[in-house]
């Protein structure tokens, strides 16, 4: 109901959404609402909202609004800082639950793996990701971000970490 007053009363000219499936934002459009885009979160290890744009694309492109990919770095896993990190059973256990966590929120819900095939997953995708930055001589996180940009899933993308430097000196690794 507040949006609706805001709109009525001019102080609002459109909106942007976050992970709506195509049958929400067209309930929105349905009601009035101009869109700006729709944020949609999604890394390399979970492209799910990506990969299932077929439908999302349609809206988006019927209605002139863009597609922001939201969380490309996976909270800053997918970056040279973190790759130094190999083995599981290297880590510490605070290490491990921060992990887990960032693991957790970068797969896709269907994905039944434990922590450390979550792990072993990640490491052969930052594997290739060093592979291919190095042939072409770019950074990891610009591999990603074309990679991501191609997949047509989005238009744009909202950059942004969690992790911080400061978690590496405590781990006793070196930035690159």
């Amino acid at each position: 109901n507040t949006l609706f007053e805001m709109k009525r009363e001019g102080l609002i000219q459109s909106i942007s959404t976050n992970n709506f499936p195509p049958s929400l934002l067209r309930d929105a459009l349905g009601c009035g609402f101009n869109i700006q885009s729709n944020d949609v979160c999604g890394n390399l290890m979970n492209t799910n909202n990506l990969q299932s744009s077929g439908e999302l694309e349609v809206v988006c492109n019927d209605h002139g609004y863009s597609r922001l990919i939201s969380a490309p770095l996976g909270g800053g896993l997918f970056t040279n800082d973190y790759y130094q990190f190999q083995e599981w059973a290297q880590l510490s256990a605070s290490s491990k639950n921060m992990f887990t966590t960032l693991l957790d929120s970068c797969c896709h819900i269907g994905m039944q793996l434990n922590s450390v095939q979550k792990w072993e997953r990640y490491r052969t995708i930052m594997d290739a990701l060093v592979d291919i930055s190095f042939k072409h001589q770019a950074s990891v996180e610009s591999v990603v971000l074309r990679w991501l940009l191609q997949l047509n899933g989005g238009d744009s993308i909202s950059v942004g970490t969690q992790l911080g430097m400061d978690f590496v000196k405590e781990q006793g690794g070196q930035p690159y």
